[in-house]
């Protein structure tokens, strides 16, 4: 890919300094209306109750991002990875960890019909998400009947409840697999390839990226992280029900923009989108702890998530005016377009 025109100061990280002044805002602002919040054991709950299962969504969402697309499935995945654990172990007598891997794969094939409904069938990714969206929730009632299902093994409960070097222990999980994929995204060709997608899908086709093994790989993954996530819940609530993580789809999205993915795709730090999940749980956290909880928090995280695409907005046209600029003066004197002058006399 070509080096970018665009000036050193609007090569920094300009799309996280919004979620930079969200987190030092979020912290300032609760830590006065509340005494609970800086305490040890609440901040230790923002990781295991509020943060792990949507960071898990929010990498997921962000890496559909970066190739310029959406997933809106993946609380719809969760949820049904979740009832297939359910069922598997308490109905069917599964190994809890068995039925884990099984509930995992189940991610990545919901992963791939997304992929292939956008690849082969042509739909946009809103539509075949939204579409799959009802599709998943529909599995997973229909597997559960409606019911919950609990009693688990306390080796596997643990995976939700307990703690490493007293971290919790689904933390310390999701610090692995963002290891893995930011090492992957920024220091492997299939990362490379990502980026070429989202910053301009014809150029990397032309340039021999292989589109729609890229584009499915990508919301395959996208399941699998969706999917461990309810696995997560399940150890966590020691239960499975249908209607886990309902409406959070929103949350990782507008968690991934804040944190500084591009909605037009090829730009952004899976990093980012982490500390923005980091920002909403703390968010949601804090609202609950001044008793602000429920209707107010969905309208805080949708006008967060308005500012977030505002900003984003913004930034693209002054990189796109500020690299035209850019590109012109570079060009020779007696090859730039110059506009005719307008003359008050009349041409004979």
């Amino acid at each position: 890919m070509p080096e970018s025109r665009a000036p050193r100061w609007l090569r920094l990280p300009l799309r996280e300094i919004p979620l930079a002044i969200v987190l030092v805002g979020l912290f300032v602002w609760f830590s006065l209306a509340s005494t609970f919040f800086l305490d040890t054991a609440n901040l230790l709950n923002v990781g295991r109750a509020f943060y792990t299962e949507l960071a898990f969504l929010t990498i997921a969402s962000g890496l559909v991002l970066l190739t310029r697309g959406i997933d809106l499935s993946v609380a719809a995945t969760l949820s049904l990875s979740s009832v297939i654990v359910g069922v598997l172990v308490v109905r069917w007598g599964f190994d809890a960890w068995t039925a884990s891997l099984v509930a995992v794969m189940a991610g990545v094939l919901a992963g791939v019909i997304n992929g292939c409904l956008i690849v082969f069938i042509r739909l946009s990714p809103i539509v075949a998400t939204l579409t799959t969206l009802t599709l998943y929730r529909g599995l997973s009632l229909g597997i559960s009947g409606g019911q919950s299902y609990s009693g688990y093994p306390p080796a596997f409960s643990t995976l939700g409840t307990g703690t490493v070097a007293g971290i919790p222990t689904q933390v310390v999980v999701f610090i692995v697999v963002l290891a893995v994929v930011v090492f992957v995204m920024h220091r492997t060709v299939v990362g490379r390839w990502v980026y070429a997608l989202g910053g301009n899908p014809e150029a990397a086709r032309l340039a021999g990226v292989p589109v729609a093994k890229v584009t499915i790989g990508v919301y395959a993954t996208s399941g699998a992280l969706a999917a461990l996530a309810g696995v997560i819940a399940v150890a966590r609530f020691n239960t499975a029900r249908a209607d886990f993580a309902t409406g959070a789809e929103l949350d990782a999205i507008t968690a991934a923009i804040l944190g500084g993915i591009s909605i037009a795709g090829g730009r952004g730090y899976i990093l980012g989108a982490a500390a923005g999940a980091l920002a909403i749980a703390v968010l949601r956290n804090g609202l609950t702890l001044v008793g602000r909880s429920g209707f107010i928090q969905v309208v805080v995280i949708g006008l967060i998530l308005l500012g977030a695409v505002l900003m984003d907005r913004g930034l693209q046209r002054l990189r796109v005016r500020t690299e035209s600029r850019a590109q012109l003066d570079d060009q020779p004197a007696n090859q730039r377009t110059v506009e005719p002058a307008v003359s008050g006399a009349t041409d004979k």
